[in-house]
């Protein structure tokens, strides 16, 4: 991730969100903040740690449903999600799960913010 000042993080923001012609204004603060100690290391151990938990069978024993209503702002062309994979979730809530879909891959609040802003002040907003 390290290798070539951070070139990886510029692959990633294309693959990831293929429709977004961003440029290293976009990236240059992201690889800034993975140079200092330990932000990289935080970053990388959250996937790391949630691989697993996305192939492991479901528990046996399920957790308290999540009680606050839930907004998920997902992008059509969202490399690693698309918006239908968020469908299954909504079993974990109990007032209100909502997913609505914009344009955009993965940094919606970036590549989308006339789309994505709205959204979540429309959602927030609510009584």
């Amino acid at each position: 991730m390290r290798e070539d000042d951070f070139a990886y993080v510029d692959e990633l923001y294309a693959r990831w969100s293929p429709t977004w012609d961003f440029g290293p204004e976009q990236t240059e603060p992201v690889k800034e903040s993975f140079s200092v100690p330990g932000s990289l290391e935080a970053v990388l151990g959250y996937y790391r740690d949630l691989w697993p938990l996305l192939m492991a069978p479901p528990p046996e024993s399920s957790p308290p449903l999540i009680e606050a209503p839930t907004l998920t702002v997902a992008g059509r062309d969202d490399y690693l999600l698309a918006p239908e994979a968020f469908d299954a979730s909504a079993v974990a809530f109990a007032n209100g799960y909502e997913v609505a879909v914009t344009s955009g891959g993965h940094f919606l609040h970036r590549e989308a913010p006339d789309e994505f802003i709205p959204i979540l002040l429309e959602f927030l907003g609510r009584p």
